[in-house]
């Protein structure tokens, strides 16, 4: 879950793990253009949250890429100066 979207600042990406993971979370631009990795950590079981602090990026939309072992979920989000 990514909150809040829009976003005007930082947001909260956070997710639940089965298990012990490794886990990436990489941003995109609306283009396809690699932005930052956010993480790139193996993490421990449970209920987990990153924030993102956005202040470098532009206004746009992002798309956030959250891998987990072999496993890939993709958002968007809006990034807003509002």
């Amino acid at each position: 879950m990514i909150y809040p979207n829009p976003v005007v600042s930082k947001c909260s990406i956070s997710y639940k793990l089965q298990e012990d993971a490794l886990v990436n979370i990489v941003v995109f631009d609306g283009a396809g253009r690699f932005i930052n990795t956010i993480c790139n950590d193996n993490q421990t079981k449970g209920v987990q949250e990153i924030i993102w602090d956005n202040y470098a990026v532009e206004p746009g939309i992002y798309i956030i890429v959250l891998q987990i072992n072999n496993q890939t979920v993709v958002k968007r989000i809006l990034v807003s100066n509002e």
